[in-house]
């Protein structure tokens, strides 16, 4: 595995608007290297999907669910959204890179907050099941020490392996 390649965001952040020079422009990945490629690197700042995608993986979560936890916010360091759209706005980003099992949780977790369901589309059990798990690790992540986050490369390991690359 190559070593993750940060970019620096100099105005974009959690509640921050507009989008990074570069990391957007010419649409969203299309790969799994092309979305490492993208990844942001925050001085000082831990990434919450890192925090949630630990917890994924202490908790015994599938590798899919796991990838959820990691990616569910993407979006947010690009475009500045609000945690209500993030989720779908991330999954619609990485639709390229990652297979259903990975992105209906995001969706998922979207609906349960919003207590609205696209109408005439009900997700399957599984995803509104997952969606809940999903939610339980993010809302747990700001109590995560960062002296027990699992590092990028092992994260990224698992994130490949459910990639359409991997």
């Amino acid at each position: 595995m190559t070593a993750v390649q940060c970019h620096a965001i100099s105005s974009v952040g959690p509640g921050r608007q507009g989008a990074a020079p570069g990391l957007l422009r010419g649409g969203p990945p299309r790969s799994f290297d092309e979305f490492e490629r993208r990844l942001p690197c925050f001085a000082g700042q831990t990434w919450a999907g890192q925090r949630a995608a630990t917890l994924a993986r202490r908790a015994g979560a599938c590798d899919q669910l796991i990838t959820a936890a990691l990616v569910h916010d993407f979006a947010r360091y690009f475009d500045g959204r609000e945690e209500a759209c993030v989720a779908r706005r991330s999954a619609d980003l990485l639709v390229a890179v990652f297979p259903e099992p990975v992105l209906e949780p995001m969706r998922c977790l979207e609906r349960h907050m919003a207590r609205t369901a696209e109408p005439g589309v009900a997700p399957a059990p599984h995803a509104v099941a997952q969606g809940r798990r999903l939610r339980a690790y993010i809302d747990s992540a700001s109590a995560c020490s960062d002296d027990l986050l699992l590092p990028w490369q092992t994260l990224l390991g698992i994130a490949r392996r459910t990639s359409f690359d991997g």
